[in-house]
């Protein structure tokens, strides 16, 4: 039997099998998939935390104005399985992360069976009726496998091993759900064993669903792109991606005060660099679907105050002064409307 366990940092890596859709070889560079320990709750609802941006933390500004929603999920403890006892903190990072990012508190599940996740985010989805307008992160971390006819499942509280489509949660299906109220940009993160494998899925059933809808549906994703934390025939450390990923969107170097977006590609390289420090043997790796000119993936160091490049030291001061950025203001207020037409 496959063992379905995330390994945890310093143990050693399954050997990947020839022939079975292994995504590329070294560092992946532009792969194309085409707090506390706690004991969650076990009925699927949140555990009711509140997670705020700590102190001298900005959310980023992020361009065309679009809500942002977050769903972080998750489960560490199991009915069959070993225990994750990193899966707290993953979800506590990574809501963290998202907040800075200018996502609203993000929505945290936890300690779902099966049936208890897929109620989790149908409800989620029918909440405020159609979000057609904006964006979702949906993160989910925890046991993953892959079965007999290599699909990707996501393990909830009470999965079986050997008994995935019956006790565990498709990741195709996953984003089927949160899609279904007409939700058109979505970024997918999974960090789960052979999570590879779940991006490969969920890319291929969006390209068959858009192909079937192109000419029929307006409300289809107009943006959809995957990271998954190892490639298909890997196992992932327990905590090892979301405290690399982090770090990446933190990183200056992908993106200074001037860049409005990060770059889903430059980050997943950046994640490489870091596990191979710390997980050696796990590879990042992504794919995208489509996309628009909202971002995913918010630079929270964007300041659109910053003079552009070649505006010199005096003319700096004065753009950044309280009075500089008074008339800023004022003139955005007043000539921006006029100039889309809207006074």
């Amino acid at each position: 039997m496959r063992p379905t366990g995330r390994r945890r940092p310093g143990e050693g890596t399954r050997p990947a099998l020839p022939g079975r859709g292994q995504v590329g070889h070294g560092r992946p560079r532009r792969q194309r998939l085409a707090g506390p320990r706690h004991r969650a709750p076990s009925d699927g609802r949140r555990d009711g935390r509140r997670h705020r941006r700590g102190p001298g933390r900005r959310a980023a500004v992020t361009g065309p104005s679009v809500p942002r929603w977050a769903v972080v999920s998750g489960n560490g403890d199991y009915d069959h399985l070993e225990e994750l006892p990193c899966v707290a903190k993953d979800l506590d990072v990574m809501a963290d992360l998202l907040a800075r990012l200018g996502y609203e508190a993000p929505h945290r599940v936890s300690g779902c069976t099966a049936q208890g996740l897929r109620k989790e985010l149908a409800d989620w989805a029918a909440a405020e009726g159609d979000r057609g307008d904006g964006v979702l992160v949906l993160y989910y971390t925890g046991h993953g496998d892959r079965s007999s006819d290599d699909r990707h499942y996501v393990l909830c509280q009470d999965s079986r091993p050997g008994l995935l489509k019956g006790t565990a949660v498709a990741t195709e299906d996953v984003v089927g759900i949160v899609t279904e109220t007409g939700l058109r940009r979505l970024l997918l993160i999974l960090d789960t064993c052979y999570a590879g494998q779940g991006a490969v899925d969920a890319v291929r059933e969006l390209a068959r669903s858009l192909t079937a809808t192109r000419d029929a549906d307006q409300h289809r994703l107009t943006s959809f792109s995957v990271i998954a934390a190892a490639r298909p025939l890997e196992l992932a450390a327990d905590g090892a991606f979301t405290e690399a990923f982090r770090d990446a969107v933190d990183d200056p170097t992908l993106g200074g005060p001037r860049q409005r977006k990060l770059y889903v590609e430059q980050v997943v390289d950046r994640v490489n660099d870091l596990l191979a420090a710390t997980s050696p043997g796990q590879h990042a790796t992504f794919g995208t679907l489509s996309g628009d000119e909202v971002a995913l993936l918010p630079n929270p160091r964007y300041s659109p105050d910053v003079p552009e490049e070649g505006v010199d030291l005096a003319e700096q001061g004065v753009a950044l002064s309280p009075e500089g950025r008074r008339r800023r203001e004022e003139w955005l207020s007043h000539f921006g409307p006029r100039g889309r037409g809207l006074e």
